[in-house]
């Protein structure tokens, strides 16, 4: 990865899946995966536990928030957002630690993102919320549905991390699998 030069007034942006900001500005216009007629979000700052997190909301209908992969924000699913928003109410934002987002409590564990993305719901008056997360946001969305199960109606995760390097990630597989074996039993299970 290479480091975007910049004014001494300016954090470098680090350029990974493809650039997301210049010297700190959004590139929502100008986001290759946004829709160029697309409707710009309506952008606050939340407060949640302890900190503060930027938000991008647009559209309405059925509650979802959308979950960014690691140091991802809110401009990590534009394309998807802007497609949503047709028919739905779509929230993305910056996780604590990430961008435009406080950094109060951070580093912090996937735990700890899941009770700020339930605040986020809560403070948004959201219900009955569908969740996508990749990566380390799939982590954050399946301990927002184990830790918040009445403020969710869907998980959906995409590459969800490698649950095995830690052991607050081994004991959340351990906790999503009960939850799927409770949920789904022998309807899952290969006839003999």
């Amino acid at each position: 990865m290479e480091a975007v030069s910049a004014p001494a007034q300016y954090v470098p942006i680090w350029v990974g899946f493809g650039l997301r900001s210049v010297f700190g500005v959004s590139t929502y216009d100008r986001n290759p995966d946004a829709l160029l007629d697309g409707q710009k979000p309506v952008i606050r700052q939340v407060s949640v536990g302890g900190t503060t997190l930027y938000v991008e909301e647009q559209g309405s209908g059925a509650a979802v928030l959308l979950i960014g992969a690691a140091d991802e924000d809110a401009e990590f699913y534009r394309g998807i957002a802007d497609r949503l928003a047709s028919g739905s109410r779509v929230v993305t934002y910056d996780r604590r630690g990430t961008r435009r987002s406080g950094r109060e409590g951070w580093p912090s564990g996937s735990a700890r993102h899941a009770d700020d993305a339930a605040d986020l719901i809560s403070s948004l008056g959201m219900e009955a919320v569908t969740v996508l997360g990749a990566s380390a946001g799939g982590l954050v969305a399946l301990g927002l549905g184990l830790r918040h199960p009445d403020l969710v109606k869907t998980v959906l995760c995409f590459e969800p991390g490698l649950f095995q390097a830690t052991n607050e990630g081994k004991a959340l597989l351990l906790h999503a699998e009960s939850a799927v074996e409770e949920g789904v039993g022998d309807n899952c299970r290969e006839p003999p």
